[in-house]
């Protein structure tokens, strides 16, 4: 079966007057599961679609090496290519590649055309042990909060 962490959440909120969806993705690995990732991201389209305000964060896992190898495949066959995304500057890192031996940008924020990015930013960087101690020995001691 699926792996059950691979889910969309969303919420709807009100900014002033204006109604704002927030919604956080974990999708697939895109090049073993892009059928899967397309379908998930198509039942998220599905809910979206009244959705005027819209943010979308999550982890995307639409490839380990800068610029994301199937970003724009993901993209050309889901509703995140009429959205805009936000570029975190070249070289920052979001997440470890599986064996946690390298540093990877895995994770993107994705609006409505008519919001306007000020800025983009990774608040930490991923340790270089992963989430186990630098020992081997067990969990690491927690830094910063998922």
């Amino acid at each position: 079966g699926d792996f059950p962490a691979y889910i969309s959440t969303i919420v709807q909120l009100m900014v002033g007057i204006h109604p704002v969806t927030l919604v956080s993705v974990h999708v697939q690995y895109w090049p073993v599961a892009t059928g899967k990732a397309i379908h998930q991201l198509k039942l998220l389209e599905d809910a979206l679609v009244d959705q005027r305000c819209l943010i979308v964060g999550g982890d995307f896992n639409a490839g380990t090496t800068p610029p994301n190898e199937h970003l724009a495949e993901l993209e050309a066959n889901t509703l995140f290519g009429s959205l805009k995304r936000a570029k975190l500057v070249p070289g920052t890192m979001t997440g470890l590649v599986g064996d946690f031996s390298a540093k990877v940008n895995i994770d993107h924020i994705y609006t409505s055309q008519q919001l306007e990015i000020a800025s983009a930013h990774a608040l930490a960087v991923p340790c270089e042990g992963g989430p186990y101690s630098m020992e081997g020995s067990g969990p690491a001691e927690v830094v910063y909060a998922s």
